[in-house]
C-alpha cells in the first residue's frame, strides 16, 4: 500500500509541478549532450553497424557506386547467392565493360579533380574491392583472379601501376643479403632468426606473375621492429638516432629503407654508431650520476646494446613510370609498405624517444587496438564539409557489406570523433607511430595511392594524415590516438611572471604518454633551434635578450646550438581559436586569444604554447579556458637530461 501511495504521490507531484519535470528533462538532455561532446577516439566510438541479407533496403548511390548499381541491375538479389570469388570477378568484368581504359593512375590537380570527382571516388572503391577480394581473400578467389588476369594481362598493374613486382633487397649490417626479408624476432631473448617462407624460394627477386604482389609479399612479413626512411641527406640525424636507441637499451631490429640514395660510406657510419664504441657515451660524469640512483631509472641500460641494422633497398620495387612520383616525405610511405615487420614502429630520423621502443608494444592502446598514433599541435585549421562527405563516400558502406562482406565504417565515427565534429584539417603527428601491419594490411598497402590523389594531397601536411585515413577508407576504424595533443616542452617563459597565464616557447613538439603522464618523445632533434639556415639573429635577439638575458647575437647562436632544457610542458586548451599567423610574442595581453602561436623565431620553427585562452585577469564577460601543464620531478628531469645529452653528443 505504501508503495502505491509513493508512486501516486510522485505522479501528482510531477503533474502539479511541470517546472520540476521540465528541469529534470533538461538535465537529462544536457547530460546526454555533454557525454557526446567528449571526443572519442575511433577505437572508443560505439558501434552502430547495420547488416542486410537483401539489396532491397540497401541504398546505392549510382554516381559514386556505378558498378555496384550495374551489378544490382544485371543480377538483382541473385548476386548475393554467388560465392565471394564470383562476385569479385563479375565486379571487375562489369568495370572492364563500362570503361575498358580504367586505371588507378596519378590524379592530381585541384580543378581537374575536386572532392566531388566521381573518377577519384571510383578509383578508391576499385582499390578497396581488389584488396578485399584478391589480397585479403586470395586463397578463396585465386581461380577467379587468374581468369581475370588471363582476359586482362595488365589487370594488377591497373590497380597498382607503381609496382614492379620485385621484392626489396634486405642487407644486414654484416653484409648478408636476403631478397624476401623474412625476418622473425624473438622478444624473449633478443635473438634474430631468419627463415624463408615456404611460398617464396630463397633469392627470389620477383613475386609470381600470376599472383597479386601484395598477396605474395604478405607471406614475407613477420616479427617486430623499427623502420626509418632515410638517405645520405639525413645521415647526421640517423647517427644521433642510433645513439638514442642504444641509450634506451633497444633490442628490436632496425630497418633503414632507402632508394639508391644511401652510400656505402653512410652505411658504414651508421653501422659504426649502431654497433661500436662510437655510439656509446664517453661522459663518465653523466653515467656516474645515473648509476648512483639506478633504481630510480627503470629504462636505464648501460650496456648500450649493439643494434641489429638492416638496409632495405626499394628503388627497384617501383615501376619506371612512377619512380619520380614519391619524393621527400612520401618516401616514408614506401618504407611503411615495403619493410618486413608485422609489428612496425615508424620513426622519423629526427625523432627522440624517452622510453624504449618496446614500451610502445606494451601500452594498453597497442595491446587493445594494435595501433598507437599521436596527435600534433592543436592548431585550428579547418576542412570543408565537402571533404568530409568525400571521406564518407570513399569509405566502405552498407552496400559493400551486402555485396562483398566488407565491414563498413562505423557511421558514428563521422559524427562523434573530434576530427570530424570539429572539422579539423590537421590532426596527426607521424614522427612516431606503431601498427600491426598484418591486422590492418589492406589499410597499409593502399597508402601510396592516397599520395597520388588530389583530395588527400590537399588534406594533409605531407604524409601525416594519410596513415589513419588509409585505414579508415579500407574499413579499419578501430585505430587509437594518444589522448593528449602535442605540447610545447621546455621551461616556463620568464615573461609569464606577474601574469595569470604561462607559456613555453619551443621548437619541439612534445608528446606525453597518456598512461604515465611522462615525456614519451619529441621531434626536431634536441637543439634549442633545429634550423641552421635563414635565421634572422637580429630579430630573434630582440626576444631572447629579454627572456633569456642573452647579451648579444653570438651568445644567441651558441644558445641555439645547445640542447633544449626540458622541465615543463604546456598543452593549450583545445578547440579554441588559434592564431596561425606570425605574431610579436613580446607583446603582453590581458586576454590571450590563442592557444598555440607560431613565431618568427628560429626561422619560424618556434611555437609558443599558452596554458589559458581567453580571460586571464578576471575581466567581466570574457570567457576563459585552461589547458594542461606538466612539471616533472627531479628524477624525471634527470632522465630527460640523460637522454638529451647523449643524443646531442658529437
Amino acid at each position: 500500500m505504501s508503495s502505491l501511495l509513493t508512486v501516486t504521490g510522485i505522479r501528482r507531484l510531477l503533474i502539479r509541478n511541470l517546472k520540476v519535470l521540465t528541469f529534470f528533462t533538461a538535465c537529462i538532455i544536457f547530460w546526454v549532450f555533454q557525454r557526446h561532446q567528449q571526443p572519442p577516439t575511433p577505437s572508443g566510438t560505439p558501434l552502430t553497424y547495420s547488416t542486410s541479407s537483401s539489396l532491397k533496403n540497401v541504398h546505392i548511390n549510382s554516381l559514386t557506386h556505378p558498378i555496384h548499381q550495374q551489378l544490382k541491375d544485371v543480377y538483382g538479389e541473385e548476386i548475393l547467392k554467388f560465392p565471394l570469388s564470383k562476385r569479385c570477378r563479375v565486379y571487375f568484368d562489369e568495370l572492364f565493360k563500362s570503361d575498358p581504359n580504367w586505371q588507378l593512375a596519378e590524379k592530381l590537380g585541384v580543378e581537374e579533380f575536386p572532392h566531388t570527382s566521381t573518377e577519384i571516388i571510383g578509383d578508391l572503391h576499385h582499390l578497396n574491392i581488389f584488396n578485399h577480394c584478391f589480397v585479403e581473400n586470395y586463397q578463396e578467389t585465386k581461380d577467379q583472379y587468374k581468369i581475370l588476369l588471363h582476359n586482362h594481362p595488365d589487370f594488377e598493374s591497373r590497380v597498382y601501376p607503381y609496382l614492379s613486382k620485385k621484392f626489396p633487397i634486405y642487407e644486414r649490417w654484416n653484409g648478408d643479403v636476403f631478397y624476401d626479408g623474412y625476418l622473425k624476432f624473438d622478444g624473449q631473448d633478443g635473438q634474430i632468426k631468419h627463415q624463408y617462407s615456404n611460398n617464396i624460394q630463397a633469392q627470389a627477386e620477383s613475386a609470381p606473375m600470376d599472383k597479386p604482389f601484395w598477396s605474395s609479399f604478405n607471406n614475407t612479413i613477420s616479427g617486430s621492429g623499427i623502420v626509418i626512411s632515410s638517405s645520405d641527406k639525413f645521415l647526421p640525424e640517423v647517427l644521433k638516432l642510433m645513439k638514442n636507441l642504444r641509450a634506451l637499451g633497444n633490442v628490436l631490429p632496425v630497418q633503414i629503407v632507402y632508394r639508391g640514395d644511401l652510400s656505402l660510406s653512410s652505411k658504414q657510419q651508421i653501422v659504426e654508431y649502431a654497433r661500436t664504441e662510437k655510439g656509446v657515451t664517453e661522459n663518465k660524469q653523466l653515467i656516474d650520476q645515473m648509476v648512483s640512483d639506478k633504481k630510480d631509472y627503470p629504462f636505464l641500460n648501460l650496456e648500450f646494446p649493439p643494434q641489429d641494422i638492416w638496409f632495405v633497398e626499394i628503388e627497384h620495387c617501383l615501376s619506371d613510370a612512377y619512380k619520380g612520383n614519391f619524393q621527400t616525405y612520401y618516401n616514408k610511405l614506401l618504407a611503411y609498405i615495403f619493410n618486413s615487420f608485422e609489428n612496425t614502429i615508424m620513426l622519423d630520423s629526427d625523432s627522440v624517444l624517452f622510453k624504449p621502443p618496446s614500451y610502445i608494444f606494451n601500452t594498453k592502446a597497442f595491446k587493445n587496438t594494435q595501433t598507437l598514433f599521436f596527435k600534433d599541435r592543436n592548431v585550428i585549421f579547418t576542412m570543408s564539409n565537402l571533404y568530409q562527405e568525400f571521406l564518407k563516400s570513399v569509405s566502405p558502406q552498407n552496400i559493400d557489406q551486402a555485396m562483398f562482406n566488407m565491414k563498413p565504417v562505423n557511421p558514428q565515427i563521422f559524427k562523434l570523433w573530434d576530427y570530424f565534429s570539429n572539422n579539423n584539417f590537421h590532426y596527426m603527428e607521424s614522427g612516431v607511430l606503431a601498427i600491426n601491419r598484418i591486422k590492418y594490411y589492406t589499410g597499409v598497402i593502399n597508402i601510396p595511392q592516397l599520395s597520388l590523389t588530389q583530395s588527400f594531397r590537399t588534406s594533409s601536411w605531407g604524409d601525416k594524415e594519410l596513415f589513419w585515413k588509409s585505414l579508415l577508407i579500407s574499413g579499419h576504424d578501430k585505430f587509437h590516438f594518444n589522448k593528449y595533443w602535442a605540447s610545447s616542452a621546455g621551461e616556463i617563459d620568464p615573461f609569464s611572471k606577474g601574469q595569470n597565464w604561462r607559456r613555453i616557447c619551443s621548437a619541439h613538439p612534445a608528446h606525453i604518454d597518456e598512461q604515465s603522464d611522462e615525456l614519451f618523445w619529441i621531434n626536431s632533434g634536441v637543439s634549442n633551434c633545429p634550423s641552421r639556415d635563414k635565421i634572422d639573429f637580429d630579430n630573434d635577439w630582440n626576444f631572447w635578450k629579454t627572456t633569456k638575458k642573452i647579451s648579444n647575437v653570438k651568445e644567441l647562436a651558441d644558445f641555439y646550438h645547445e640542447p633544449v632544457k626540458i622541465r615543463q610542458a604546456i598543452m593549450p586548451p583545445e578547440n579554441h581559436d588559434t592564431d596561425y599567423q606570425l605574431e610579436d610574442i613580446t607583446q603582453l595581453k590581458t586576454v590571450i586569444d590563442v592557444g598555440f602561436r607560431l613565431t618568427s623565431l628560429c626561422n619560424t620553427r618556434y611555437w609558443c604554447a599558452y596554458n589559458t585562452v581567453g580571460n586571464s585577469n578576471g575581466e567581466e564577460n570574457v570567457d576563459k579556458w585552461t589547458g594542461k601543464e606538466w612539471e616533472w620531478s627531479k628524477i624525471q628531469t634527470n632522465w630527460i637530461d640523460y637522454v638529451v645529452n647523449i643524443y646531442n653528443e658529437d
